[in-house]
């Protein structure tokens, strides 16, 4: 894309300033970070970011910026092109269509409004989970909708450990882009307010409005339920209010907006949508389910999911995050008083030993019901050895988050490759399958 293309696209009226291109420019990308300047790109000079850091656009220039989209009075530094506009948020989404060749124009883009988080950055959202689930239900197992929610955002076959309210404008445009190169006609988006504000965006989206629907329980147990939807009784291996009621609204939508009752057919082949209780299944007598709850008021609301379906004994496995405070570790503690065994261990503790921060969430615990295991492994390791035929283990904390942070290294962890060999070690499964 040329520079001249983009200024025409941001400031169709003309610039100020008598700011024009007086050669044959290229555009290889726009971004308002500075990390990711090279030659050939676009700075934009968000007025929040400017606030902070006035003279970024310099460092811009010396990185390899040609032009810079700003608001007035922006400083700016001599031989770089200024695109003035009067909302700069606003110009990088329209030059970021642009330089996509606007995707939005060729995918039929469903929205559904996001919910707030439960004290964590789009871990236990309902939104979240609906929108998996209806990506699902409307493309099927192998093959869901591309989706771009809280969670992650997954196009065009690609899966981005991030949620949408991260992107940038140029990153978002880019995921549709990727979508439409893929041949995939239609995609849902969690549309938080950043998008939601956008009126370009907003006026193509076609927003999906979900009724509050709590399906009646006709049989649950650890393996999964039977609801009655609408009338209806289908079974599910979804486990837990919170996915049956995210469930029956996917159904709800599904059925309402797009494919009539065909929907109800895909039900018993919807799994868990990733952090929201996922089951680790290997032939044990037992549930055993990873989750990412890992702050009180989300380990409250999951721990109260699995009391709607289970009465018996809970083992569960949580850890003390060094970024949480020790009064915030407490009442992980308390939350946690619900389950009937304890096993805190590690989770991203930086710097501070394991056993002080464990020693935090078992002193909110009841007496007698939490110990610390410092090692992960040999936590879960201990809480599968304890579950017995009708039991439920849970991991807390990681689920989809892949990494494990310590002693300023970062490095890859997966609850449920662990929970696998545990499981092995019990004689279930036999293998460690990921």
């Amino acid at each position: 894309m040329l520079l001249e293309e983009v200024m025409l696209k941001v400031a169709p009226g003309g610039l100020p300033g008598g700011s024009r291109v007086h050669r044959r420019l290229e555009v290889r990308g726009l971004t308002p970070d500075l990390r990711r300047v090279s030659p050939g790109t676009v700075f934009v000079a968000l007025p929040e970011r400017s606030a902070d850091d006035p003279f970024a656009a310099f460092r811009a220039a010396d990185l390899g910026a040609q032009a810079v989209i700003c608001e007035p009075d922006t400083p700016l530094p001599r031989g770089v092109t200024r695109i003035e506009v009067p909302d700069t948020r606003r110009a990088f989404a329209q030059a970021a269509s642009a330089f996509f060749g606007h995707p939005e124009r060729s995918l039929e883009l469903l929205a559904v409004r996001s919910t707030p988080s439960v004290q964590g950055a789009g871990t236990r959202r309902f939104s979240t989970n609906l929108v998996h689930l209806l990506a699902r239900l409307l493309g099927g197992q192998e093959a869901p909708l591309p989706c771009l929610s809280e969670l992650s955002c997954e196009t065009g076959g690609r899966w981005l450990a991030r949620p949408v309210s991260g992107l940038d404008a140029f990153e978002f445009y880019e995921a549709l882009a990727r979508s439409v190169r893929a041949g995939e006609p239609r995609l849902i988006v969690e549309a938080g307010v950043a998008l939601q504000e956008d009126p370009d965006l907003a006026a193509r989206l076609r927003w999906l409005e979900p009724e509050p629907i709590e399906p009646e329980v006709l049989q649950a147990s650890w393996k999964g339920a039977v609801l009655s939807i609408g009338g209806v009784p289908v079974s599910t291996r979804l486990v837990g209010r919170g996915n049956w009621s995210a469930a029956a609204a996917a159904v709800g939508l599904a059925s309402r907006e797009l494919m009539g009752g065909r929907i109800l057919g895909r039900v018993p082949r919807l799994v868990a949508t990733p952090g929201f209780l996922e089951p680790v299944q290997a032939g044990q007598s037992f549930g055993v389910y990873v989750d990412a709850a890992r702050t009180p008021a989300e380990l409250e609301q999951m721990l109260g999911e699995i009391r709607s379906f289970h009465r018996g004994r809970l083992v569960l496995v949580i850890g003390g995050i060094a970024a949480a405070g020790a009064e915030g570790r407490r009442a992980l503690g308390a939350a946690a008083a619900r389950a009937d065994e304890v096993v805190v261990t590690a989770d991203d503790p930086e710097s501070e030993p394991v056993e002080s921060l464990g020693a935090d969430v078992v002193s909110g615990g009841r007496a007698g019901q939490c110990w610390v295991e410092p090692e992960r492994a040999r936590a879960i390791f201990q809480a599968v050895s304890r579950a017995r035929m009708g039991d439920v283990v849970v991991v807390a904390g990681k689920a989809h988050r892949n990494t494990q942070r310590a002693e300023g290294a970062m490095m890859p962890w997966d609850d449920r490759r662990t929970l696998y060999a545990a499981l092995a070690d019990r004689g279930h499964g036999g293998t460690c399958l990921v």
